[in-house]
C-alpha cells in the first residue's frame, strides 16, 4: 500500500493537513491533488486548517516530470499542456473547498511557494510564512499565461498593477515584501513557524463558529466570488 501524499493531523477542532511529496518538493500532481480534495471533503465544518508542506518547500507548483527530457520549447508546450488543464481544474476544487464558510484555514508557508503552490496559499483566509520562503509564478517564463481564475484571484488580491509585475515579469518576491505588501499576514522564523501557525489556529478554534462563517461569507461574496466561479481548466 502506498504512503499518503496528503498527511492528515488532527488536535481537536485543528486539522493540519501536510503535501507529503518532499522528493518533488510537494510539486502537484493529479495523485496528490486528489488526496487534498478528499482531505477537505471529509473535513466537516466548523473546522480550522492549516496547510502546508514536507520538507523544506510549501509547493513547487505544477509537476514538470511529465517534461522530463523534451528540450523544445514548443514541444514542451504541447506536452504539457492537458497536464495544466487537469492540474488547473483540481486546484480549482481545492479552491472551492477553502472557500466554504464553514472552513478557516491557514497557509502555513516553509519554503517556496510557486505557480501553482502560491495560488493554494492565496485560498486559504491567512498565510504565514517562513522568513526564508520565497514565491514567484514561472508560467510566463514556459510559454504560458497563468488560467484565467488563477489571474482573476490574484488580481483581487494584489490590485491590477502589482499583478502585472507578479505574473507578467514572473518576479521572485522575498516573505519580507509580501508583507509589507499585505499579501502575507506574518512572518516569522522557520523554526516558529508550526507554533506561530498553531495559535493562530488554536485563536480561531476559540471564536464563535457561525461568527466567523459570516464574516467569511461576506468578504469572499464582496471580493473574490467572480474568479472563484471561473473555470479553473483554462
Amino acid at each position: 500500500m502506498s504512503r499518503p501524499l496528503c498527511r492528515v493531523a488532527e488536535d481537536g477542532a485543528v486539522l493540519t493537513l501536510t503535501l507529503d511529496r518532499p522528493d518533488r518538493r510537494n510539486a502537484l500532481d493529479e495523485p496528490l491533488l486528489l488526496e487534498l480534495v478528499a482531505a477537505l471533503e471529509a473535513a466537516a465544518p466548523p473546522r480550522v486548517l492549516v496547510l502546508t508542506g514536507a520538507g523544506n518547500a510549501f509547493c513547487a507548483g505544477a509537476d514538470l516530470g511529465p517534461l522530463k527530457g523534451i528540450t523544445d520549447p514548443e514541444e514542451r508546450r504541447r506536452a504539457f499542456a492537458p497536464h495544466a488543464v487537469r492540474i488547473s481544474e483540481l486546484i480549482g476544487r481545492v479552491m472551492l473547498l477553502l472557500a466554504d464558510p464553514g472552513r478557516i484555514s491557514i497557509a502555513a508557508v516553509n519554503g517556496p511557494a510557486v505557480g501553482g503552490g502560491w495560488i493554494l496559499a492565496m485560498g486559504c483566509d491567512f498565510r504565514i510564512a517562513a522568513d526564508g520562503a520565497r514565491f514567484w509564478f514561472p508560467e510566463i517564463e514556459l510559454g504560458r499565461a497563468i488560467g484565467e481564475a488563477s489571474n482573476d484571484l490574484l488580481t483581487a488580491y494584489a490590485g491590477p498593477a502589482l499583478a502585472r509585475e507578479i505574473i507578467m515579469l514572473a518576479r521572485r518576491y522575498e516573505a519580507a515584501e509580501l508583507l509589507a505588501l499585505r499579501l502575507l499576514n506574518q512572518v516569522v522564523p522557520a523554526g516558529d513557524l508550526a507554533a506561530s501557525a498553531a495559535a493562530m489556529a488554536g485563536r480561531l478554534a476559540g471564536m464563535a463558529p457561525d461568527a466567523l462563517a459570516t464574516v467569511k461569507r461576506r468578504i469572499v461574496a464582496a471580493g473574490l466570488a467572480g474568479a472563484l466561479a471561473k473555470p479553473w481548466g483554462r
